[in-house]
């Protein structure tokens, strides 16, 4: 079995996603959920983010107790199943890096993460692909879903699947 290993960040939507692969594709086993830095963390701290943030919750993890990082318990629901995890605060971090390198993953998987270190995309030349909502071409880092429709370029509003290299959401298109 081969063993892929995702590079998320620890938040609600990020979360669902594993949880989802997880119980669809059983060779998804490994996962590393980044923080979000103090700069990000301050940003969302609005109205709107919070309201997100239980919508998120209440849509995709109403029958469970809570998920990593998020919300206390509530012991009339089920707990979510464990995912094969560490949290970090970045993954480029010499913690991180050494849990990595020691799993030895066959495919590297980064969705939504700050950006990949040069030593990470070294190691792992060929084998570390990013999903980047939007078209990586038109639309590079954060937020790309929300240039599109600010630009109404309904058209680019799609995910791209290309490799990791050392330039941002700039590596070979897959798809």
């Amino acid at each position: 079995m081969k063993k892929v290993l995702i590079l998320t960040t620890d938040t609600v939507h990020h979360v669902y996603f594993c949880q989802e692969l997880r119980r669809k594709f059983r060779d998804i086993d490994f996962f590393v959920m980044e923080e979000a830095n103090q700069k990000v963390k301050d940003s969302a701290d609005t109205d709107f983010s919070r309201q997100q943030k239980v919508y998120e919750e209440e849509l995709w993890f109403k029958d469970f107790i809570g998920i990593i990082g998020v919300h206390g318990t509530n012991p009339t629901k089920k707990p979510i199943p464990k995912l094969n995890s560490i949290k970090v605060d970045n993954v480029n971090r010499h913690a991180s890096l050494d849990w990595i390198f020691n799993l030895e993953p066959d495919l590297i998987v980064v969705y939504g993460t700050g950006r990949i270190g040069q030593e990470l995309i070294k190691q792992f030349e060929g084998i570390i692909v990013n999903l980047h909502g939007g078209d990586a071409e038109k639309y590079r880092g954060l937020d790309s879903h929300l240039w599109a429709v600010y630009h109404n370029d309904f058209d680019s509003f799609f995910v791209t699947l290309h490799h990791v290299n050392e330039k941002f959401d700039d590596g070979y298109k897959i798809v």
